[in-house]
C-alpha cells in the first residue's frame, strides 16, 4: 500500500480514496493468492467489486486512468518481491525454487494484465455514462470550487440549484455496508442527506455522489444553526452503517469551502478512530491537527504514555481517569462527578498513573493531555494490534498465507 501511494500520491488525497485503494489493494491480493494455491483457477476470472470501485471513486475526482495503470505496476513489482523473499525464506534454492519463481510470476503478470484492461474498458464506460449528464456538470463545478477555481457566486448558485449566499455546513456521509448500487448513492446515504437538512431546519441538503460508499452534501442557511442540536436529533436517525462528518459554519464560496475541509478532517479522524455516528469538526478539530500524519503520533503517543497504553482494563480506567483528572484542571471532585465515581477513586487512579509513568502527570502536562486524547479518540492499541496503525486496515501480510 505505501509503495502505491509513494508513485500514485493521488490516492491517498482523501479518506474516501485511501478507502477505495485500501480495499481494492485487499481484493486484489486475496484474488492473487488464490490463484497461487489453486493452478487450474484462471487467470482471467471476473475482477473484483472493490478494484472496479476505485475505478468509479477516482474518475468521479477528476483522476485520469493512467494513475490506475501506475497503481497495478507499483503494486505488481512490490508484491513480487515481498513473494520472491518468503519463497526464498521458505524453500532451498535450486530448480524447484526457479521453477516456484516462473510460475508466480506469470500467474501475477497474466492476472494484472487482465484486470487493468477491465479496469480500462470499465473506465471507458464509466465516462459515457458520466461525461454530459447533469451530476457530472455538477460534480465538475464543485470541484472547480473547492479547488478555489470557478464562476461567481451568482454563477455558482445557479450551476448547482443551491443558494451559496448563506451559512453553510459541509458534511461527509458515508456508508460502511457494501453500496446497493455501485454507479450511485445508497438510499441510507440519501436519507441520511435528507435528514441532516431537517435536523438543521432548512428545506434541503446540495448533495453529491462522489464514489462507491461516499456522498458528500451542503446545507445551507439564514443563521449558523446549532451544531449540538443537529448533531442530537440527526443521530436519532441515523441507522448503524452511516457516518456523517460536519464541518462549521461558513459564508459564501469561501465558507463552501472551508467547511467542506473540515468535514474531510473530521472524516479522518472518524476513520482513524474506527467510529461512524455524526462526528463534529469543532469537537475534534485537536485530534484533527494531531492526525495529520499518523506516524509520528503514534511514536509521540507511545513515547509520552510508556506502559500507560496497555490495553487491559485496568490500565484504560486509569487513562480515562487521568485524562478527565487533567481535562477538569486537576480538580479530582470534578472528575469524579464527570466520570460518575468517587474522588478518593479518582486520587487513587492519578497515583496509579503516577507510577505507571515513572514520574508526576504535572511534569509535562500538554504532552500528555494531548496523548491520552489521541489514543482514547484513535484507540491506537487496537488498531496497531488489528494489523493496520491508525485506523489503516491491514494488508494481508504473504508470510501469513503462504
Amino acid at each position: 500500500m505505501e509503495r502505491i501511494l509513494d508513485v500514485v500520491p493521488e490516492l491517498g488525497a482523501d479518506a474516501d480514496l485511501r478507502h477505495a485503494t485500501e480495499r481494492s489493494v485487499e481484493a486484489n491480493i486475496r484474488r492473487i493468492l488464490s490463484l497461487f494455491a489453486d493452478p487450474t483457477m484462471p487467470v482471467d476470472g471476473p475482477v473484483p467489486r472493490d478494484a472496479l470501485d476505485l475505478g468509479t471513486t477516482l474518475l468521479r475526482r477528476g483522476g485520469e486512468p493512467g494513475a490506475l495503470v501506475h497503481a497495478y505496476l507499483a503494486g505488481q513489482n512490490a508484491f513480487l518481491r515481498t513473494w520472491i523473499d518468503e519463497l526464498t525464506r521458505r524453500a532451498p534454492p535450486g530448480a524447484d525454487m526457479l521453477k516456484l519463481v516462473d510460475r508466480s510470476t506469470d500467474r501475477l503478470s497474466g492476472w494484472i494484465d487482465f484486470a487493468v484492461e477491465r479496469l480500462m474498458h470499465e473506465w471507458d464506460a464509466e465516462r459515457e455514462r458520466w461525461v454530459g449528464g447533469t451530476l457530472a456538470r455538477r460534480t465538475e463545478l464543485v470541484r472547480d470550487l473547492l479547488a478555489g477555481e470557478g464562476p461567481s457566486l451568482e454563477a455558482a448558485s445557479r450551476g448547482l440549484g443551491y443558494e451559496l449566499d448563506r451559512c453553510l455546513i459541509a458534511a461527509v456521509i458515508w456508508n460502511g455496508q457494501e453500496p446497493e448500487d455501485p454507479a450511485g448513492p445508497s438510499a441510507a446515504m440519501e436519507a441520511a442527506a435528507e435528514a441532516l437538512a431537517t435536523a438543521a431546519g432548512v428545506p434541503r441538503a446540495l448533495a453529491l455522489p462522489v464514489g462507491a460508499g461516499t456522498l458528500w452534501a451542503w446545507i445551507g442557511s439564514g443563521s449558523p444553526p446549532d451544531l449540538a442540536e443537529v448533531q442530537s436529533r440527526l443521530e436519532d436517525e441515523l441507522p448503524d452503517t452511516i457516518g456523517v462528518a460536519l464541518g462549521t459554519c461558513g459564508v459564501g464560496l469561501p465558507g463552501f469551502r472551508r467547511s467542506h475541509q473540515e468535514a474531510m478532517w473530521a472524516r479522518r479522524v472518524a476513520e482513524l478512530g474506527g467510529t461512524r455516528g455524526v462526528v463534529r469538526y469543532d469537537e475534534v478539530e485537536v485530534i484533527s491537527l494531531l492526525a495529520q500524519d499518523p506516524d509520528r503520533l503514534d511514536r509521540f503517543v507511545e513515547r509520552t504514555l510508556g506502559d500507560l497504553v496497555a490495553e487491559d482494563a485496568a490500565t484504560a480506567r486509569v487513562r480515562e481517569t487521568l485524562l478527565a483528572w487533567l481535562e477538569e484542571g486537576a480538580n479530582a471532585r470534578r472528575a469524579a462527578e464527570r466520570l460518575h465515581t468517587h474522588k478518593n477513586t479518582v486520587l487513587y487512579r492519578v497515583q496509579r498513573a503516577r507510577q505507571i509513568l515513572g514520574h508526576a502527570p504535572d511534569d509535562d502536562r500538554l504532552a500528555l493531555q494531548l496523548a491520552l486524547l489521541a489514543r482514547s479518540r484513535l484507540r491506537l492499541a487496537e488498531r496497531t494490534n488489528a494489523g493496520g496503525r491508525f485506523g489503516r486496515p491491514a494488508v494481508v501480510n504473504v508470510r501469513e498465507r503462504t
